[in-house]
């Protein structure tokens, strides 16, 4: 087989100078991304963590059949005799069942209001940066006393 004297390809130099180089690169990009200022990562509430708190929260305050309010905290007695409870604590605010366990559902928080509003719930959640969120949801459930 005759093999022509114009081939090229790289040579056994050039390629490890590329692999050098990509390696470099490659090395490089978690410091870089570590230098970006990412929104999830500062002290303040993330829009999507709200949003799904307040959706979590409506879903229960509709299915409740009591509602208790006290202070930084808000109680729902559902159909089934379960008591869910959402507690403001330390900056965060957590989600109970039968008062055990404790999911954080949003951090970052400097306040909460929970306060009964006609026939509904009034929620009010202050981030650390002073952005305030708050929403009405109407229940039919009673007043826990």
């Amino acid at each position: 087989m005759r093999i022509g004297k114009n081939e090229s390809g790289f040579t056994l130099v050039e390629s490890m100078i590329a692999l050098a180089a990509l390696t470099l690169i490659l090395g490089l990009f978690p410091l870089v991304l570590k230098a970006v200022d990412l929104p999830a990562a500062n002290d303040s509430m993330n829009e999507w963590e709200t949003v799904l708190f307040f959706q979590q929260v409506k879903t229960e305050i509709l299915t409740a059949d009591a509602i208790a309010i006290g202070g930084k905290r808000l109680d729902l007695r559902m159909r089934d005799g379960t008591v869910v409870g959402y507690v403001f604590k330390n900056g965060k605010l957590v989600r109970k069942v039968n008062g055990r366990g404790s999911v954080w559902l949003l951090q970052h928080v400097r306040d909460v209001r929970f306060a009964r509003v006609g026939k509904g719930v009034s929620i009010v959640v202050e981030g650390t940066k002073g952005r305030k969120v708050s929403h009405v949801f109407l229940s039919y459930a009673s007043q826990a006393k």
